[in-house]
């Protein structure tokens, strides 16, 4: 009897874990794309039967990509880590150095390190694509100890054995962004070592920050993250009070623009801004140390004194609206890590004034005694009324070098719209060097500008060019060609276009953004200039060059170059003022003191408004088509490598989709870092990847080494993470620029990636942003010509750039449905600008949108912006890509209505979603919309590296992954188990019952 109950609960047991494993099989299969994906397996291979035929399309320079060979991967690799060092040594930024404290002499070898980030430092943030393998990683120890020096090994252990763990802003702990000993922990032995290291104590300090996580405004300490923290000053009083030190040196690991106004107090001799180094860069700091390379970056960003000066600040954070509870209840949360954040705010009250726009224009302005802007609003560091010198440390554009370069403006011209300036660069020191040539605008204010709320920035870049390396007395002239469309402001209230005012327009160069405004100011007549550090200066006239516009110009930009479509407004509902009558009052130079921003809290979501968040606004119409008037299936013999290179709008691209069915597009809507093979037209498996700071896994095909781990054929490798995209854009160095984006490409083609989510292209609009680091610029211009570069180069090796996030994730905070309001001429000239010229100038195939509404609208549901805009305005032919689709408000019907075309990373099942409502509606309307979302899909795939190997003549044959035979071997394993328990349980049911 026992024996039988033992058997009968067996066969409950596994027959129970059978049916679950059945259950599990069969999700698993589902979820194919996904498995095959992160294990680098596939289900279908293509196989061509044109032997011997030639179809590499986009080939590498680093030997056949198809055929990886650990020979060929190991001289990527090697040139990828000598570039990485370049880009480091030319996107560090040389902030201060006294008396020629850098370069340090041959003799000065012997040095003592401090900072926990010394032995702990910053390689890259806690997100932005890249692998830091381990293997290839080079710290800051290591690469001064390849150049020569001897470190004091004692302190740096007991660096290295301190808890060195950073905390982020959702930390439960509370949050430590700054990294640093306390003052205790300096005993005197350790003291007592700094004598025979004292050639130079350098000091490493850094902050953190990263996707979903920007800096707090303020920390545990009720401090600004940015600032210098006590157990930082007590470091520094300490190495100054030892008396051991001659030099003291600052190494700023940290992408973000620290507080650094305490330099000259803390006895500091030099400091070096070297942001995120990535994989190898450390060499490149160490190169720069010793002389072997010369500093020749310059500030992206404005260093202020103190960082919630800033215009921008005031409204940065959480601002909620009141009736939050109503609207929480739209949309579930996705899980407590990165939660939706429908009933949360943005107010862009700032308007246009971003970083130097803000800082430079309200100092003009003060020099001119006009707009009240010396009054009392908006200072932070100014002792009686805003003044510049207290209120910026180093002004955007700033960068020092070993040697000394004049520049001399040589002419402007014109011809079609474009300026051309020439400037001549001599290298008047004494060692090599390079120099930027930055370029600026002061266009006219006028009462034309006051009476339709036209803002105007005192000066703006336009362009820039560095130099090649210039030896002692070596002189180059660069030319830097700009586009007058750059001069043009956005009028949304008057023309509703572009302008260009009547009057004075001032183009000069100088040093610094402030510099060139300084030039600018002198060439008005303008007395009583300062620079940053509050010395009167004179300005150079001889920098600028002014012409004079006789009439309001509304035409010359009123239509699209890239299309030929009106540009007019588009984004009137993404102004608050729009939805809530006098909501805010924007800043305007007009008057500084009454319209510097404030917190905007306390606004009341209307019904209207609720509805356009909760965003389910589509209906089938009552005249829509059926899809039964579409022809699916169609057997037109086109296969996806055939439409290489065919025309967007050639007929043919009708053909090549009526040959799918609605199961094949819906199939390709939900991304899972790539999209599954489509026999019909002989696609294979894609496969996309993160990011800005380099291509990351591991959703790399079973060919590839870079996971790190030697692959089936014994080859073994890693990606590159590559310096952070703000150490990238420091170089102002176009080339340097570009060659990033070949290798990010080159990796790209040996990992199988069609798809890189990369550039990044928002804006630093405030200092906390947690995604400075892989972010260009606080300047909309640089970013927009710096991503032309990179995307170029990224598309020429066959790598579809999706440059992202489209648009306006400048705040990690409640990123996940924020709704963002801004003026249209804010979002023209500012938050658009910066990925404008990716798709005008570069013809990017692909973006990533962003999480937040632009206005209340959900940025992929958003018409104005991906179709209006993107398509219709800028001309844009590939396919959009959602942030990842982890939300209900992120709907796959009004997603397909406004843009969107594949959705990332999706939990959500969009495609299934689709299929559902357009059979059930019959909607055949919403299938047409389907069908023109697979053509920008195929036109994109069409044009990249998925088509090497294909050929004309391919077949399927089908691939049976080891996953799916374990899982066949589990199930069949539990079955048999199961009939034999069963088995065994009659047998000896039947004899207990006989005994019985």
């Amino acid at each position: 009897m026992r024996r039988t109950n033992i058997l009968r609960g067996l066969v409950s047991l596994v027959s129970t874990v059978l049916v679950f494993a059945l259950i599990m099989t069969n999700t698993a299969f589902s979820f194919q794309p996904i498995i095959n994906s992160t294990l680098n397996t596939k289900n279908v291979e293509l196989v061509s039967l044109d032997e011997g035929a030639d179809a590499i399309y986009f080939a590498s320079d680093y030997g056949d990509a198809t055929n990886l060979t650990q020979e060929n991967l190991d001289a990527l690799l090697k040139d990828e880590d000598a570039f990485v060092e370049r880009e480091m040594e030319e996107g560090a930024v040389l902030l201060r150095n006294e008396n020629n404290t850098l370069p340090l002499k041959p003799e000065e070898r012997r040095i003592t390190l401090f900072g926990l980030a010394s032995a702990h430092p910053l390689y890259k943030d806690v997100s932005g694509g890249g692998n830091n393998d381990p293997t290839r990683q080079i710290s800051f120890y290591d690469a001064l100890k390849e150049r020569g020096f001897e470190i004091n090994n004692t302190l740096f252990e007991a660096y290295a054995a301190a808890d060195a763990t950073r905390r982020d802003p959702n930390s439960p702990v509370g949050f430590t962004n700054y990294l640093e000993c306390p003052a205790s922990f300096y005993t005197d032995e350790l003291k007592s070592t700094f004598a025979e290291y004292n050639d130079a104590a350098i000091v490493v300090i850094t902050r953190f920050a990263g996707e979903n996580n920007d800096i707090p405004l303020l920390d545990e300490q009720g401090l600004s993250p940015l600032a210098l923290h006590q157990e930082e000053i007590d470091l520094l009083n300490m190495i100054y009070e030892s008396g051991e030190f001659d030099k003291i040196i600052m190494i700023n690991n940290s992408a973000y623009p620290l507080e650094l106004g305490y330099l000259e107090k803390y006895h500091i001799d030099a400091c070096l801004w070297v942001g995120t180094p990535g994989l190898v860069g450390f060499r490149g700091v160490a190169d720069l140390l010793t002389g072997d390379a010369n500093p020749s970056g310059k500030l992206v960003d404005t260093y202020a004194a103190d960082s919630h000066s800033a215009a921008a600040t005031q409204n940065f954070g959480d601002f909620g609206f009141t009736n939050a509870e109503e609207m929480d209840k739209i949309c579930a949360d996705y899980d407590a890590w990165i939660s939706s954040a429908v009933s949360r705010y943005l107010i862009y009250q700032e308007g246009i004034y971003v970083g130097y726009k803000y800082y430079e224009t309200r100092y003009e302005d003060c020099v001119l005694g006009q707009g009240n802007a010396d009054g009392d609003a908006g200072t932070f560091a100014s002792k009686n009324g805003w003044d510049y010198a207290d209120e910026v440390v180093f002004p955007f554009g700033y960068g020092l070098s070993y040697t000394n370069f004049v520049q001399t403006l040589d002419s402007v011209s014109e011809s079609n719209n474009t300026m051309t300036v020439k400037v001549t660069v001599t290298n008047t020191g004494n060692v090599a060097g390079k120099s930027v040539v930055e370029v600026y605008v002061q266009t006219p204010y006028t009462d034309y500008d006051r009476q339709n709320s036209v803002e105007k920035a005192a000066i703006q870049l336009v362009g820039f060019d560095k130099t090649n390396l210039l030896q002692p007395g070596e002189s180059e002239t660069v030319t830097v060609d700009v586009d007058k469309y750059l001069f043009a402001s956005y009028d949304p209230n008057g023309a509703k276009g572009y302008i260009m005012d009547a009057g004075d327009y001032y183009i000069a160069v100088g040093d610094d953004v402030h510099d060139a405004l300084n030039n600018i100011l002198a060439a008005k007549g303008a007395t009583g200039m300062v620079n940053q550090d509050g010395n009167s200066v004179s300005g150079d006239i001889a920098k600028t060059y002014r012409w004079t516009q006789d009439e309001l110009d509304t035409e010359t930009y009123r239509y699209s170059n890239a299309t030929g479509a009106e540009v007019t407004n588009l984004f009137d509902d993404a102004d608050i003022n729009y939805w809530i009558e006098n909501a805010v009052t924007y800043l305007t130079r007009q008057d500084w003191q009454s319209t510097f921003p404030q917190p905007v809290e306390g606004l009341t979501a209307t019904d209207e408004m609720i509805r356009e968040i909760d965003g389910y606004l589509y209906k089938t119409s009552e005249t829509a088509t059926s899809v039964s008037d579409y022809t699916q299936g169609a057997d037109n013999g086109l296969s996806l490598v055939e439409m290489r290179d065919v025309p967007f709008d050639d007929p043919k691209w009708e053909q090549f989709i009526d040959q799918l069915t609605l199961d094949d597009m819906v199939g390709a809507v939900d991304e899972y870092f790539g999209t599954k093979a489509v026999e019909a037209v002989f696609k294979p498996e894609t496969r996309f990847a993160d990011g800005p700071g380099g291509i990351s896994g591991p959703y790399l095909p079973d060919k590839s080494a870079f996971t790190g781990v030697a692959n089936s054929d014994g080859i073994k490798g890693s990606g590159t993470a590559y310096v952070g995209e703000a150490v990238a854009a420091s170089q102002w160095n176009k080339e340097m620029i570009a060659q990033r984006g070949y290798f990010i490409a080159e990796d790209a083609l040996f990992c199988g990636v069609t798809q890189a989510w990369a550039p990044a292209s928002d804006l630093h609009r405030s200092p906390f942003g947690g995604r400075i680091f892989e972010y260009y610029s606080e300047d909309s211009t640089l970013s927009y010509l710096l991503a032309i570069e990179e995307v170029k180069a990224m598309q020429e090796k066959g790598v579809a750039a999706a440059i992202k996030h489209f648009a306006m994730n400048d705040q990690e905070k409640n990123r996940c449905g924020v709704a963002t309001f801004a003026t249209e001429q804010a979002m023209r000239e500012i938050y658009l600008r910066c990925f404008e010229g990716a798709f005008t100038e570069a013809g990017a195939l692909s973006t990533m949108t962003a999480f937040n509404r632009i206005g209340c609208t959900y940025a992929g549901h958003n018409e104005a912006l991906l179709k209006s805009l993107l398509r219709e305005e800028w001309g844009f032919l590939g396919a959009t890509i959602s942030d990842a689709a982890f939300f209900d408000f992120q709907h796959a019907v009004e997603g397909l209505v406004g843009g969107t075309d594949l959705w990332c990373l999706s939990s959500i099942n969009n495609g299934p979603e689709l299929k559902a409502y357009i059979e059930t509606n019959d909607d055949g309307d919403l299938f047409q919309l389907l069908r023109e979302s697979q053509h920008r899909y195929y036109y994109m795939l069409a044009n990249t590296s998925l088509i090497n190997g294909l050929t004309d003549n391919m077949e399927y044959v089908e691939i049976t992954p080891w996953w799916q035979t374990a899982l066949y071997a589990v199930d069949g394993g539990l079955a048999i188990l199961t009939v034999m328990l069963l088995v065994a349980y009659i047998v000896a049911f039947r004899k207990n019952k006989s005994e019985n």
